[in-house]
């Protein structure tokens, strides 16, 4: 049986939650704007003269690539209304209609255009000026969380060359927990070679253990059936496969034997 591992840091990518962060903090990938604004805009104190409505209308993604982390900006303002026709490439609810202030409410990944002050005149003595909010439905949400296996294999890092798998954990995969975006990593395979009569089918059995990431001793965790057939040349192979590797965690190819047998008896 014989190992080969990888190891390096992970970074996180995308966009970060909005507000009050998850515990560790989350990345989503993509930004997605989505509703209107409709406001009144007037030449005159109290919204009473000189007034023309401007719609904007948010749509549009902006999104990080899964294997790149590259961004890609597609989100648009399209504006209707009060001379002011056109487009405005954003990523965010970068524009208030008949502008009187964002009033923006927001969970971690959705944020929306408060609709408190639909209605209300806003006046602004300085220029003479007025403007009032009709409706809004704009909002922008995230979604496509950024993964640390996804930011892992962004990495892309050389495999080292293959070794033989001996008892005690030689053969180890793991994800270290983080507090910020960024961690530490390492990723193993293995490949089991078996003899046998030509033709015959060998059940072999993989026993894995595990612990805490970096926190006391590994523990039987599980056992992984695998059967194998044995070529003319009195060889077979269970070809390259990964060792499992979950967030927190250490996991290890402890053993494997073929026949009968109870796991961790």
């Amino acid at each position: 049986m014989d190992c080969r591992s990888r190891k390096g840091q992970y970074t996180l990518c995308g966009y970060s939650e909005f507000t009050s962060p998850s515990s560790p903090p989350k990345k989503y990938r993509t930004l997605t704007l989505s509703g209107s604004i409709v406001g009144l805009s007037c030449a005159s104190l109290g919204c009473a003269s000189g007034c023309c409505t401007e719609t904007d209308t948010y749509s549009g993604q902006c999104k990080y690539d899964k294997n790149t982390c590259v961004l890609t900006s597609n989100g648009l303002i399209t504006i209707v209304g009060c001379s002011n026709d056109g487009t405005i490439p954003t990523c965010d609810l970068s524009r208030i209609a008949a502008s009187i202030g964002d009033y923006i409410v927001c969970t971690q990944a959705s944020c929306q255009v408060d609709n408190d002050l639909v209605g209300v005149c806003q006046d602004f003595p300085v220029s003479g000026r007025s403007s009032k909010r009709i409706a809004t439905s704009a909002q922008k949400n995230l979604s496509e969380e950024d993964t640390e296996q996804d930011a892992i294999n962004r990495i892309n890092a050389p495999w080292g060359d293959w070794y033989p798998v001996t008892p005690g954990g030689s053969c180890c995969a793991g994800i270290q927990p983080r507090t910020g975006f960024t961690g530490g990593f390492s990723e193993a395979q293995y490949r089991v070679h078996v003899t046998g009569t030509p033709g015959m089918l060998v059940s072999v059995n993989l026993f894995f253990t595990r612990r805490v990431y970096g926190v006391g001793a590994f523990q039987p965790y599980m056992t992984i059936p695998r059967t194998v057939q044995i070529n003319l040349d009195g060889k077979g192979l269970i070809d390259v496969t990964d060792v499992p590797n979950d967030y927190g965690y250490e996991t290890c190819l402890e053993s494997c034997k073929s026949g009968p047998f109870s796991a961790f008896a």
